[in-house]
């Protein structure tokens, strides 16, 4: 029987869980950089985080300042502005969402691109209906099936879509979120999500799904039109479902490998929010339930959450992370996807570290650094949003 996560995780290298509590972040990286000291291997690497260190030492000091506004207030700020007209708040929102996209990170590592369109895009988009990429409105089956299978989104290679079942939030919604938490609501990481799918398959597998899905229909009327309706159904289901299965499974990712890629690119946004799936544990244990009836869900969600961290931690961004995931396949025998963990190899041996133990002290410095950039990025984000409603509530009070 597989442990639980929970105990799994206290035995990993503290780099694979990323600290949750401000006040830990703030205070807790000096730790991790400490026994960077220690370290005498000449990587370029070591010497970015032992400068960025320094620059730290200055800096976080005052990211300890009070920067949340009150949900009250940003509700009489809101209402005011309101009261200019009714396009006052959502031009208000779009003034904070260029500044976080020209002035931070917060829509970098975690926002993957889709095409020419990222979450951001899709945020300032006027007409979010005719977007090619991401529908918030219903999509004919395609929600009716979501919202029957209990889900928020969903990715659909065989068509390239992203299908969100529910409304984007108002403007109001995401301004006050950002300005009293620094977050955005918990259906932008929802989308996020979905978008962060489309990385993991290659247009050839995109491809293949599309016309296993068309062969149903084609086959059942070739042999129809020529034998009818009797001499039709035993040969289509039969020819339908080995063809649709090789090909199905020629296209296929690991399914777990796949889930839980996309919930790492979620918890490591800035904006995410979520009220169950808030942490590195209860992720690992959603995703392994999902797959229980698979062998090894727990020990594949584990391990899959372990590599892609380290990858990411090691500079790898999502589409890079989305490239592995194509095919990547789990080995019984060493209990890991080989795959993933070549490329990580890989990437400690491009900045020449080798040893297994400087490699786990550079992966808590990199997690350390990783913490407090998501924690600085939240911090300007509620900074900028709280300004930004300043500023067009002071236009509210000089209209008065």
């Amino acid at each position: 029987m597989e442990e639980s996560c929970s105990n799994s995780l206290s035995a990993l290298s503290e780099s694979t869980c990323p600290a949750s509590e401000e006040l830990t972040i703030l205070n807790g990286w000096r730790h991790a950089f400490q026994k960077l000291e220690q370290v005498k291997t000449p990587s370029p690497l070591i010497k970015k985080l032992q400068e960025y260190q320094e620059r730290i030492k200055q800096d976080h000091v005052a990211f300890q300042q009070p920067s949340r506004m009150s949900p009250g207030l940003a509700e009489y700020y809101l209402d005011g502005i309101e009261d200019i007209g009714p396009r006052e708040v959502a031009a208000g929102f779009n003034s904070t969402l260029l500044r976080l996209r020209h002035e931070t990170n917060y829509f970098g590592s975690g926002a993957v691109e889709m095409k020419d369109n990222n979450v951001i895009d899709i945020l300032l988009s006027a007409n979010l209906g005719k977007d090619e990429r991401a529908r918030f409105v219903p999509f004919f089956w395609l929600n009716w099936y979501l919202i029957k299978r209990g889900f928020d989104g969903g990715y659909f290679p065989a068509i390239g879509r992203v299908i969100i079942t529910h409304k984007l939030p108002t403007p109001r919604e995401m301004w006050k979120m950002l300005a009293t938490q620094g977050v955005l609501p918990e259906i932008i990481s929802t989308l996020n999500h979905e978008l962060v799918h489309h990385t993991q398959y290659s247009l050839l597998q995109r491809l293949v799904a599309y016309y296993s899905q068309l062969i149903s229909p084609g086959v059942f009327g070739l042999i129809f039109s020529k034998y009818g309706l009797e001499v039709a159904i035993p040969p289509t289901a039969t020819t339908v479902a080995l063809i649709y299965y090789g090909l199905s499974k020629l296209a296929r990712n690991d399914e777990i490998l796949g889930e839980i890629h996309v919930y790492n690119a979620a918890i490591n946004s800035p904006f995410f929010s979520h009220h169950k799936l808030d942490k590195v544990e209860k992720i690992i244990n959603h995703v392994a339930s999902l797959y229980r009836s698979k062998p090894f869900a727990l020990s594949k969600a584990l391990e899959g959450y372990i590599l892609i961290q380290r990858l990411r931690l090691l500079g790898a961004n999502d589409k890079k992370i989305g490239h592995l995931v194509q095919m990547a396949r789990w080995s019984s025998k060493e209990q890991t996807y080989p795959r993933l963990q070549k490329a990580i190899d890989k990437q400690f041996k491009y900045w020449g570290i080798e040893e297994p133990e400087t490699q786990k002290i550079v992966l808590n410095a990199l997690q350390a650094k990783h913490d407090l950039e998501l924690y600085i990025n939240r911090y300007r984000a509620r900074i900028i949003a709280a300004e930004e409603l300043e500023i067009a509530a002071g236009r509210w009070r000089r209209s008065k």
